[in-house]
C-alpha cells in the first residue's frame, strides 16, 4: 500500500542522509519525495574550498596546499597512487574513493584495453550519489618502421635488459617497396579523422556495477585527424604535455583532448560535437617579455560559478574566456574573453620583496598536518573579501634585483565558487582575482621531502580543486 506524499516525507525527514540518498532508488514516488521536498538538498550543498591536490614531477604521492586552520587536517587517500584524482588507476586496478569519509569501492576493469590517463570519474552529488566512470579510447598508434635488424643498442634504464635503438639512416637503408609500404601505411592511417563519427566510449555505473559500451554520434564538423595528435607536442608525457580535464555540467560531459579541441558528450541523446578553443597565438598582442621567449601558450579547462572556462597562460601573460552556449539568439556554440592581462610586473613585485627580506605573509600550507579529525570545521578559503593585497605591494618597485628564476606561471585550477584562478610560480602558490586583477600570494609550494629534482620548468604534474562531500553510496566495509 502507498503511503500519502505527506507521510513518507515526514517519515523520510527522519532518515540519516546516507540511508535517504539510498531510498531513492526504491521506487519513483519514493525518489519524486526525496526530490521534489528537498530533503537531501541541506546535506548535498556546496561546502567549502577545502584546498588542492597536487601532483609534482620527480616526486611520488600527492601533496595538499590548503589553508592554515585548527586544527589542522588533510584529507586522507585510502588507496595509494601516484596520480591524486577521485578517481586512482593502478596498473590495470580502479577505485572510486571519497577523501571526506576515507571510503572507498574497487572499480572493475573496462573489457577492453585501457589508458589509465583516458578515465574519468562522473559524479554529481545534488543529482545523484552514484557515479559513473567514463573510459575513452586512445588515439591509433604510429605503426612501427619496418626494421630488419638492430643497427645500434642501448641499455635501458631499469634493469639489465638491452633495447633496440633506430636511427633515421636505418629506415633510408631499407630497401624501396618497404619504405614505400610504409609511408602509405601512415599517410592512411594518419588521414583518419578523429574523433571518429561514431565514438565508442566504455561506460561504468555503481548503481548496476557493470561496464557498458555506448556510441555517440557527432554532429557538426570533424576535430582533426590522427596525424594530427601524432605531432602535437603537448600529447607527450612532460612539462609541457596537455591535462586532458573534464568536467560534467547540465547533463554533458566536457573533455579537453589532445591538440586543443573540446568534446561534448550529451548523454541523453547520445551525442557529441567538437568545441573549439579560443585562438590565442598572440594573447595579448604583444611578445612575451624576453625571459619567456622559449615559452609556448598551454590551454586550461575547467568550471568556476556554474560557467565553463578556458585559460591561456604564455609565460607570464594569462587571458580567460567563458563558454557561451546556443540559444534563441544564438545558434552556435562560441567563446567570449573575459579577461587578459600579464603578471609580470606582478611577480616581480613579489620576489623583489624576498630579495629585499621583506616578511611575506601567507594563509596556505602544503601538507599541513596529518592528525585525525571529525572535519567538523569549515577549513575552507574564506576568499569573499575582494580587497585582497597584491602579492608585491609591500615589496619594491622596477626589475632591480629581480633574479627570473623560474620562467612563467603553472595552472592549479579555478575556485568552484568565485572568478578566481590558483597559480604557481617558483613553488609558490597564488590566488589571482579576475574581478580585480589582484595576485595575492598564499604560500610555498615547495615540497618538504621527497623532491627528487627540482624543476625550473613548470613543476606541477596534475592538480585537483578538492571541495568535500560528506555523504556517498561507496561500500561501509572499510570506514575507519
Amino acid at each position: 500500500m502507498d503511503l500519502p506524499d505527506e507521510l513518507l516525507d515526514q517519515v523520510l525527514g527522519h532518515v540519516p542522509p546516507r540511508q535517504l540518498a539510498a531510498c531513492r532508488c526504491v521506487c519513483k514516488s519514493w525518489r519524486a519525495v526525496v526530490d521534489g521536498r528537498g530533503l537531501l538538498r541541506a546535506y548535498l550543498a556546496p561546502r567549502p574550498l577545502r584546498g588542492i591536490f597536487i601532483n609534482f614531477f620527480h616526486k611520488q604521492g600527492h601533496s595538499f596546499f590548503s589553508r592554515d586552520a585548527q586544527p589542522q587536517t588533510t584529507p586522507r587517500i585510502p588507496i595509494s597512487s601516484s596520480m591524486v584524482r577521485v578517481l586512482y588507476t593502478c596498473g590495470d586496478a580502479m577505485h572510486a574513493c571519497n577523501p571526506a569519509t576515507r571510503r572507498w569501492a574497487t572499480v572493475p576493469p573496462p573489457p577492453v584495453p585501457f589508458f589509465r590517463n583516458h578515465t574519468y570519474l562522473m559524479f554529481d552529488p545534488t543529482v545523484s550519489l552514484h557515479y559513473d566512470v567514463l573510459c575513452f579510447p586512445n588515439v591509433p598508434e604510429r605503426p612501427a618502421p619496418p626494421y630488419q635488424s638492430p643497427k645500434r643498442h642501448c641499455k635501458a634504464k631499469e634493469g639489465s635488459s638491452w633495447t633496440r635503438v633506430y636511427s633515421f639512416r636505418d629506415f633510408e637503408k631499407l630497401p624501396p617497396s618497404l619504405k614505400s609500404e610504409y609511408r602509405d601505411e601512415v599517410a592512411t592511417l594518419g588521414s583518419v579523422e578523429w574523433p571518429p563519427h561514431l565514438y565508442a566510449v566504455q561506460l561504468f555505473s555503481s548503481r548496476t556495477g557493470q561496464w557498458q559500451e555506448r556510441h555517440f554520434i557527432r554532429q557538426g564538423d570533424v576535430a582533426v585527424t590522427v596525424a594530427d595528435v601524432w605531432s602535437d607536442p603537448h600529447a607527450r608525457h612532460g612539462p609541457r604535455a596537455l591535462r586532458r580535464n573534464a568536467v560534467y555540467w547540465r547533463g554533458a560531459f566536457y573533455l579537453h583532448c589532445y591538440v586543443d579541441f573540446i568534446v561534448r558528450l550529451s548523454l541523453q541523446d547520445r551525442k557529441y560535437a567538437v568545441i573549439k578553443t579560443p585562438t590565442f597565438d598572440n594573447l595579448l598582442g604583444a611578445p612575451v617579455s624576453h625571459n619567456d621567449t622559449h615559452q609556448k601558450s598551454n590551454g586550461y579547462f575547467g568550471k568556476s560559478k556554474q560557467r565553463i572556462y578556458y585559460t591561456a597562460v604564455n609565460g607570464y601573460q594569462i587571458s580567460v574566456w567563458v563558454l557561451q552556449e546556443a540559444s534563441e539568439t544564438c545558434q552556435t556554440i562560441e567563446w567570449a574573453l573575459r579577461h587578459q592581462n600579464d603578471l609580470e610586473h606582478d611577480f616581480q613585485r613579489h620576489y623583489n620583496g624576498h630579495l629585499i627580506g621583506d616578511k611575506i605573509g601567507k594563509s596556505w600550507t602544503l601538507d599541513p598536518c596529518m592528525e585525525e579529525s571529525s572535519d567538523k570545521g569549515d577549513n575552507g578559503w574564506d576568499s569573499s573579501d575582494d580587497s585582497v593585497t597584491d602579492a608585491g605591494e609591500e615589496g619594491i618597485n622596477g626589475n632591480e634585483g629581480y633574479k627570473n628564476c623560474y620562467y612563467g606561471m603553472d595552472f592549479l585550477g579555478y575556485h568552484p565558487d568565485r572568478e578566481i584562478v590558483f597559480l604557481g610560480s617558483h613553488y609558490s602558490g597564488f590566488a589571482y582575482y579576475l574581478g580585480a586583477s589582484k595576485l595575492h600570494y598564499l604560500g610555498s609550494l615547495y615540497p618538504n621531502s621527497g623532491l627528487r629534482h627540482r624543476s625550473l620548468a613548470a613543476p606541477t604534474l596534475g592538480s585537483f580543486i578538492y571541495t568535500p562531500c560528506v555523504e556517498d553510496l561507496l561500500p561501509a566495509y572499510n570506514d575507519p
